[in-house]
């Protein structure tokens, strides 16, 4: 697994290698994605939505990572609540 940070804010933090990307903030895995299988898997730990600072990094690791797009959308929020309750991005109370 190699590190960087991500989008150069000190407190968020790239994890990759062999099809997983995660998101880290601070301390907790905020976002993981696993490109091993055809359709990728995107998981959001609980503390995905914990300050604004965190939601605006985790949208630019989705669009970066994934083909969720957000566009001019005012409510990013709200739009991953959706996917989650449709099952396209899974959500893990657990991932830390």
């Amino acid at each position: 697994m190699k590190v960087e940070i991500f989008n150069d804010n000190k407190n968020h933090y790239h994890i990759y290698g062999e099809g997983i990307h995660e998101l880290q903030s601070y301390n907790s895995i905020v976002a993981r994605i696993s490109s091993k299988t055809c359709d990728p898997v995107i998981v959001l730990g609980r503390y995905w939505d914990y300050s604004r600072t965190t939601l605006r990094f985790v949208y630019k690791f989705l669009e970066q990572f994934t083909d969720i797009n957000f566009g001019e959308r005012k409510d990013k929020k709200k739009y991953i609540n959706e996917l989650i309750s449709k099952n396209i991005i899974h959500y893990d109370e657990n991932m830390e």
